[in-house]
């Protein structure tokens, strides 16, 4: 502990009510008292040996520190001084003294740690604030944050190759595919393995842009770039992947690839995927009653006015679910709040039907259909 010299047997005054003539106030003079023979040092009366602590310039920090660390559970949470801050508020008025380069550095995390647009450098209003805060900082440019957050991944990128390379296990990889709004598509493949301590760990290797048709060999030659770059080729162990027929042609064009160290037996199917598709089976049992009610609940949905005439219908607050047909739980999501608000829905789908002139286009539900969905 800084500012801590050595225990004493001194006997501790019994107020410190008063020190130099000046009234004390911070709690931390319920537990410290002034040596007698020397007004510098102070005395904390909770330790049973007296431990003696510098006391220069009216700072108490060193001492609320100690008993933040050493006596937490004897300071009266009610009693503390409203200007003293506690250690977890005390990170800001830490942070080390402005440079440019640490001002970049900051900058970086913040970009990538919020998932900020690189344009987010180059607003107005942003280097107005920050120039409020430090006159004079100097901006980079979105091309030049671009290319500093590539050169930073490269580095960590060697990092990981360098960690990989001194791994005593087999790694087991996860990896799937998606596509953007804008039609453009991904792999992302995450490691997972057990370090030297005996802990589990995931990390991230890359999310890379997939070319071409989704091909089971286009999806090989995209996951291998990945296994050679970090050199885990002959590390790679179980690979975990959902059920697209795809990934069964992927999963052999890597098992006959002699150079890596994967058994197709090694091959692990989704759980949740697997799952997936045995709720959907079984909900082929309504399915005409589900699709009928998603067809009413996307007219609900379609504009504000259609959402706006349900709710007053429905004198409800509440909107309809939509469910997403990979995931089962959401049509469950769907069926409760559907039910919540069934008289409103057979209202409003009553009202819909009355103005078409074909049965096809009528999305109204049998009453037998209704009590099926609340069995299931």
């Amino acid at each position: 502990m800084s500012g801590t010299s050595e225990h004493t047997d001194i006997t501790p005054n019994d107020s410190a009510s008063n020190i130099n003539g000046k009234r004390q106030k911070s709690v931390v003079w319920d537990h410290f008292s002034v040596c007698e023979d020397n007004e510098s040092k102070v005395i904390c009366r909770d330790c049973p040996k007296h431990k003696k602590f510098a006391y220069t310039n009216g700072g108490t920090t060193n001492l609320m520190k100690h008993l933040e660390s050493q006596h937490k559970a004897k300071v009266n949470p009610s009693k503390r001084d409203p200007k003293q801050p506690r250690l977890d508020e005390m990170t800001i008025s830490r942070a080390p003294l402005f440079s440019q380069d640490l001002f970049e550095e900051f900058l970086i995390d913040w970009v990538v740690g919020n998932n900020q647009p690189f344009r987010e450098v180059e607003s107005e209003s942003f280097k107005r604030l920050l120039t409020l805060l430090k006159p004079g900082v100097t901006f980079m440019s979105r091309a030049t944050l671009k290319r500093r957050i590539m050169d930073r991944f490269s580095s960590k990128a060697a990092d990981m190759r360098f960690f990989f390379d001194n791994l005593d296990c087999r790694v087991s990889l996860t990896t799937d595919c998606w596509t953007s709004p804008n039609n453009i598509a991904f792999m992302g493949i995450t490691a997972h393995y057990i370090d030297n301590d005996w802990v589990l760990r995931s990390v991230t290797l890359d999310f890379i842009r997939l070319p071409g048709s989704h091909t089971g060999e286009n999806l090989y030659k995209a996951f291998v770039s990945v296994l050679e770059k970090y050199r885990l080729k002959d590390k790679a162990m179980g690979i975990t992947l959902d059920n697209a027929s795809n990934n069964d042609s992927f999963i052999d064009c890597l098992h006959l690839d002699l150079e890596n160290s994967f058994d197709k037996y090694h091959h692990i199917r989704c759980f949740a995927h697997v799952l997936n598709l045995g709720a959907q089976a079984a909900l082929s049992v309504i399915k005409v009653d589900l699709e009928r009610l998603r067809i009413g609940i996307k007219k609900i949905r379609s504009s504000p006015q259609s959402n706006a005439k349900f709710k007053t219908m429905s004198q409800s607050d509440l909107t309809p679910i939509l469910d997403v047909p990979t995931r089962w739980n959401s049509t469950a999501d769907m069926l409760q709040r559907a039910l919540e608000l069934k008289d409103g829905l057979i209202a409003y789908f009553c009202s819909y039907d009355s103005v078409q002139s074909s049965a096809d286009e009528r999305i109204s539900l049998k009453p037998e259909s209704w009590g099926t969905l609340k069995e299931f």
